[in-house]
């Protein structure tokens, strides 16, 4: 082993040259110098308590962040505060995009007049790539300006626009989330130089804290809509449940739910009758403009946000109707109406209304807001499916009970056309039988009636033979009493003999007429066929 460390030396004192051989043979010189490492304690120290704001400021915004979740303005403003602290020379600035512009959520400066300056110029900045923080935006890039006055050419409009505000420099670094610039974070200053990679990396830390800040604002808000959102789901399935014929309650439900989640600030109702659309609740809606849309249906056509909801069968948004030519209704000469989303309530293909909510300013709804509003439509059509179906139900209910009255009543009827039916069929038969009686007496009626004329004509006979017989008064007297007598009985049988025969056939005519007593087949044909149907 020695002797493999004393060869390995040996090559590498060889592999030496002879100056450096020299070189290692003199003396080490002391190179301390107190100047000197004076100023490595003060640079260290600098670095140090550098290093100290830093993850101070870090903790501060976090601590920020974590107070105040549903507001990302605390933690804008700590944000700047802590730059300025670290740029004690500089302005600093915190912009967010708003559409097709870029305007500031934060400003900080030792100056407020200076402050409030820089505020009004940034939020007059639109977004484009002719000024600085228009490039950082779209390209999603830092843009660092050492010297505005030497601006590339590409910024010459801002370049121009910045100078004269007395400011030579700017570093401005997008605030990322994912591959998109949300944000500014920017650093003004009156003199020109560059910044260093460290005060670059220290920016980039607080852009993404400004992000994590907006995101968590975000994802928080989402949650709370989403919650709210739910909530007014299930009042409005609530209503729904406990209002099972009354549709009232569930469309003011409706409508004020879609004005508060929404952020709208008018909301109203239509019920389509088959022509028309008329309308059921105006929530938050002035009294003269809730009168003429009362007074004024409005017809499936262009002319109107409900009106084309309608004619199409979907959802209509319109960002501005002031700047719409087809957009006619009256409505927006009695109140202002600017944005206007309307949902029809369908069916399947059926048009049952149409839910109406919009903005006195422009303001395009967004697609959760249009999808929450879609979703209270089908709630609405589930409704009003409910109360027909309960409707008809009830309706169904009455008739058969209607129908069950009537059955009872044709019952009745039944049992007692039967009872009239018994005692028909027993007077008929007692007409059959008095009929038989009738034909059976008719001979032995017209033998003595018959029998009695002639015995009657035989006692004049008689009388007329006995005048001419010689006979006492006495005795001739006595036989006229006699055949008198005699005649009177027979008169009178035969009187009453053609009494009988006349009752004979009086029941005779009555039995074979139908009248009376004896209309049996009368009865039989006009009330059990129809007893018989109603059963």
């Amino acid at each position: 082993m020695r002797r493999r460390n004393k060869a390995a030396k040996t090559r590498r004192r060889k592999r030496l040259t002879p100056k450096q051989r020299s070189a290692s043979k003199a003396p080490h010189r002391n190179n301390f110098s107190p100047a000197r490492e004076e100023k490595n304690v003060a640079r260290l120290s600098r670095e140090l308590n550098e290093a100290f704001e830093q993850q101070a400021a870090t903790a501060d915004i976090l601590n920020i962040i974590s107070s105040s979740p549903p507001d990302t303005q605390p933690v804008f403003e700590a944000i700047v505060q802590s730059v300025l602290k670290l740029f004690p020379d500089a302005l600093i600035s915190l912009a967010l995009r708003y559409g097709d512009r870029i305007n500031a959520a934060a400003v900080a400066d030792h100056n407020p007049e200076r402050a409030e300056a820089w505020r009004r110029t940034i939020s007059r900045t639109p977004l484009s790539r002719e000024y600085m923080h228009g490039v950082a935006m779209l390209d999603c890039k830092i843009v660092d300006i050492p010297d505005a006055s030497r601006a590339p050419a590409e910024f010459s409009a801002g370049a121009r626009n910045f100078l004269t505000s007395g400011n030579r420099a700017i570093t401005i670094m997008p605030m990322m989330r994912r591959n998109e610039a949300i944000g500014l974070l920017s650093v003004v200053r009156r003199t020109p130089g560059p910044l260093s990679d460290k005060q670059l990396s220290l920016l980039r830390t607080f852009a993404a804290q400004a992000v994590i800040a907006i995101e968590n604002t975000r994802l928080l808000n989402e949650l709370r809509e989403s919650l709210q959102q739910q909530t007014a789901t299930a009042d409005v399935l609530g209503v729904i449940s406990r209002s099972a014929f009354d549709l009232q309650p569930v469309f003011e439900t409706v409508g004020e739910s879609a004005v508060r989640l929404c952020g709208a600030d008018r909301a109203f109702i239509f019920r389509f009758d088959g022509e028309m659309l008329r309308c059921v609740v105006a929530y938050n809606a002035p009294p003269e403009l809730e009168s003429f849309i009362r007074q004024n249906p409005i017809r499936p056509g262009r002319g109107s946000g409900s009106g084309r909801a309608a004619l199409a069968r979907r959802t209509v948004h319109i960002r501005d109707v002031t700047i719409d030519p087809e957009y006619t209704l009256k409505s927006k000469d009695i109140a202002p109406v600017r944005t206007v989303l309307a949902v029809p309530i369908l069916k399947g293909d059926d048009l049952l209304g149409v839910i109406l909510t919009y903005r006195l300013e422009v303001n395009p709804f967004t697609d959760k807001q249009v999808a929450l509003v879609e979703a209270f439509a089908d709630q609405a059509a589930i409704a009003i499916e409910n109360v027909r179906l309960f409707e008809a139900e009830q309706k169904r209910t009455r008739e058969l009970s209607a129908r069950t009255r009537e059955l009872a009543k044709s019952l009745e009827e039944l049992r007692t056309t039967q009872d009239r039916l018994v005692q028909t069929q027993k007077l008929a038969l007692l007409g059959q039988l008095t009929a038989g009686i009738a034909h059976e007496i008719k001979n032995p009626l017209n033998f003595v009636n018959n029998f009695s004329g002639i015995s009657a004509e035989l006692i004049d006979e008689l009388r007329d033979t006995l005048k001419g017989i010689p006979l006492d008064n006495k005795a001739r007297t006595e036989i006229n009493e006699l055949t008198d007598t005699l005649r009177g009985n027979f008169d009178k049988v035969v009187h009453h003999g053609r009494r009988a025969d006349v009752l004979r056939c009086k029941c005779l005519l009555l039995t074979q007429s139908g009248h009376g007593w004896f209309k049996i087949n009368r009865v039989r044909e006009e009330r059990l066929p129809k007893v018989v149907r109603d059963c």
